[in-house]
């Protein structure tokens, strides 16, 4: 999660940026950017970020498109100053996208088909830049990349930057949010607090709110932080290292059965970490994140022999 040091260094990056601008005459260029940071952070969902992204960013470079992930598919969401979207491809077809998801930081590639795929040249026009290059930003979330910007054409990438970093804020926060409340009516660990309904929570036999995020305290938060990196790290190593059994997983509805030694070994590490009586608050991150990012939102592709969320 970004912390709010680097929260406050990206600040005092903008207030630079604008004090710079307003000597150059051009402060209202760099107000914009603050003004789109605002609304970043109090966008209500993650298409808001994806669409506030891009139209953020076509102020930063002439040509942009959002691309996300299914799998190893490569889709754009949104995009700006091309006139079309590309065609979905396959990640290992463009060497600069697959790099800048490895690394986590912004690649800057020849425009060519061969590193950008295609696809993507094409779509992108690139072949009639006048700077034959291109940036690829790429927006981490939880230690995953969620989502890449791709920039070309006079592009400042400082700016393109900050943008995504608040944009890989906001998604952690909504992430996490969305993610604590996911467990009503569970026991979610011995001796934890039972969720008898969506909003109410049981403690010592009087009903009281459930605790949301920021009623936690400082360790209880960098333990559900930990967490959940654990679960996002262990779910993207299946479906880098099983891409075929995560496939046919997903074909067969039985996504359990097809990787069930690398989900039962996660499970374990998960419930000795994590579900070892330091929090009465912690959640199945593993199972969300299994059911997010393997069975696409859907848990009966888990199949039937899937033993449940951990207790």
């Amino acid at each position: 999660m970004i912390s709010d040091q680097i929260l406050e260094q990206l600040k005092a990056l903008v207030e630079k940026e604008i004090e710079r601008g307003a000597r150059q005459g051009a402060g209202s260029a760099a107000e914009g950017l603050n003004q789109t940071i605002r609304r970043l952070r109090t966008a209500e969902g993650e298409s808001d970020v994806t669409g506030l992204l891009s139209s953020a960013a076509a102020a930063y470079a002439k040509r942009i498109a959002c691309l996300l992930f299914e799998t190893d598919l490569v889709k754009v969401a949104t995009f700006r100053g091309i006139s079309s979207a590309p065609a979905p491809f396959l990640i290992h077809d463009s060497p600069s996208l697959l790099s800048a998801i490895e690394s986590h930081d912004t690649v800057v590639a020849s425009a060519t088909a061969r590193e950008l795929s295609e696809a993507l040249f094409t779509a992108t026009e690139s072949s009639t830049l006048t700077e034959p290059k291109a940036y690829l930003v790429p927006v981490v979330v939880h230690g995953s990349v969620r989502m890449v910007l791709f920039a070309a054409e006079e592009v400042q990438p400082a700016f393109l930057e900050i943008i995504c970093a608040v944009a890989a804020q906001r998604l952690e926060a909504m992430e996490l949010e969305s993610a604590f409340r996911a467990v009503p009516n569970h026991a979610l660990q011995h001796d934890a607090p039972q969720y008898d309904a969506p909003h109410l929570v049981q403690i010592g036999g009087a009903h009281s709110a459930s605790p949301k995020w920021n009623e936690l305290d400082a360790a209880e938060q960098t333990l559900h932080l930990r967490a959940q990196r654990f679960a996002q790290v262990a779910v993207a190593r299946m479906r880098v290292d099983r891409n075929d059994a995560v496939r046919e997983g997903q074909q067969r509805g039985d996504l359990y059965s097809a990787l069930r030694p690398e989900i039962d070994a996660a499970r374990n590490e998960y419930k000795s970490q994590f579900l070892n009586g330091q929090s009465k608050t912690m959640v199945d991150y593993l199972y969300l994140e299994l059911v997010r990012s393997l069975a696409n939102d859907e848990d009966r592709l888990l199949g039937s022999g899937f033993p449940g969320r951990l207790t």
